[in-house]
């Protein structure tokens, strides 16, 4: 039989009225068998609890960074439960979210865009919530061609500290696409979310171009780490002939809207490349090759749809304009835990999911550590 037989679970009562309580109760669970074979928490919090993202916020902080038997988790409310008219449809959804976080893929882009090349996409996205808080940045990386499989990291710096360059999150997930194709992408389009239109030259000279950790300077120099290693220079210089990278922000406060002639919401899919987005004026470089451009990826039902401004800052990729919009547009749909087509591409929506759940954590670790390291390639944080 191809029926998978899941045992049922143990279930743990908690007595307690208060996150506090509920994060106190937890931490001092002592499971009747070896902690390491705890693979995941289910927790149904109360439907009356008051601040109930509190309850969400500290107990996956616990389950995720701090409990000695971490391990990856997913909150419900009771009274979602409750739903007898809905338990099936409920069912479906939180199995395919215990599924998605233990590494599994519930549907693909059809047809593939980038047919013939290995691609990589990256959302990248950074945080300070105050002068004092922590500068936090994550980035998620796709490590398939379906882009469905994804390396998440984060860095945590000292409030005093400037945000360092990506080049050392991006290696690390260079790496392990490396392990997971056996070559290293001939493509490379990274989403960069978090930042506004006065910040554009800052983040190219200091995120694209850093001499030490910039994206550029982190291929070349794992391109040539890999050589060495593998004694392939050959491979390694057609590799950096072919090599194609695309460098895109994108921004959701913008004040713009846009609708049809009969006053209706755009459809999904629609964008707006020409009149009304500014045209960038760029010394040293084919200024054709950047561009800005509006989206509505979403299906809007009720309320005015909000469009994404996406701006093109570094491009050598060989695609046309239309194909790069395509593509942005098709890595709206593959976001696991939502059957439809999400406000911006896919890696940056976990990098930001990932970010808001992080700065919500106390006592946060630098980067990841322990068993945080082994979940960087599962889905963990949704």
């Amino acid at each position: 039989s191809d029926r998978l037989i899941i045992s049922p679970p143990t279930v743990v009562p908690i007595t307690a009225n208060s996150a506090a309580g509920w994060v106190k109760k937890v931490a001092a669970y002592e499971p009747p068998w070896p902690a390491k074979l705890i693979k995941f928490v289910v927790v149904v919090i109360p439907s009356q609890a008051k601040q109930r993202d509190q309850y969400y916020y500290q107990l996956k902080s616990l389950l995720t960074f701090h409990w000695g038997k971490c391990c990856p988790s997913q909150m419900l409310l009771g009274s979602t439960l409750q739903r007898d008219t809905q338990r099936m449809q409920i069912w479906r959804s939180v199995i395919q979210q215990i599924l998605v976080k233990q590494g599994a893929f519930l549907w693909v882009i059809s047809p593939l865009p980038y047919s013939g090349r290995s691609t990589m996409v990256v959302g990248m996205d950074t945080m300070r919530m105050t002068k004092e808080s922590p500068a936090l940045s994550a980035l998620c990386a796709s490590t398939n061609l379906y882009f469905t499989s994804y390396f998440t990291t984060w860095r945590s710096q000292a409030a005093e500290e400037p945000i360092m360059p990506p080049g050392t999150m991006l290696r690390e997930a260079l790496l392990q696409f490396y392990d997971a194709m056996g070559r290293l992408p001939d493509t490379l389009v990274i989403y960069r979310g978090g930042a506004s239109e006065s910040q554009e030259a800052s983040l190219l000279e200091h995120e694209l171009y850093h001499p030490q950790a910039g994206v550029l300077q982190t291929l070349q120099v794992l391109a040539e780490e890999i050589a060495q290693r593998e004694g392939d220079f050959e491979e390694m210089k057609s590799w950096r002939e072919r090599l194609e990278v695309a460098y895109i922000m994108a921004r959701r406060s913008m004040k713009s809207r846009f609708m049809t002639t009969e006053w209706e919401n755009l459809p999904s899919g629609s964008y707006i490349d020409a009149d009304i987005v500014p045209e960038k004026q760029i010394t040293g470089g084919d200024s054709s090759m950047r561009f800005d451009f509006y989206m509505v990826s979403q299906t809007y039902v009720i309320g005015t749809a909000k469009p994404t401004l996406y701006t093109v800052l570094y491009n050598t990729l060989t695609l046309s304009r239309h194909e790069i919009v395509q593509l942005t547009y098709r890595l709206c749909g593959v976001y696991m835990t939502f059957a439809g087509m999400v406000a911006m591409p896919t890696p940056l929506k976990y990098a930001s999911k990932l970010l808001r759940l992080l700065s919500k954590c106390s006592n946060l670790p630098p980067e990841p550590q322990g068993d945080t390291r082994i979940w960087r390639n599962n889905l963990y944080f949704l």
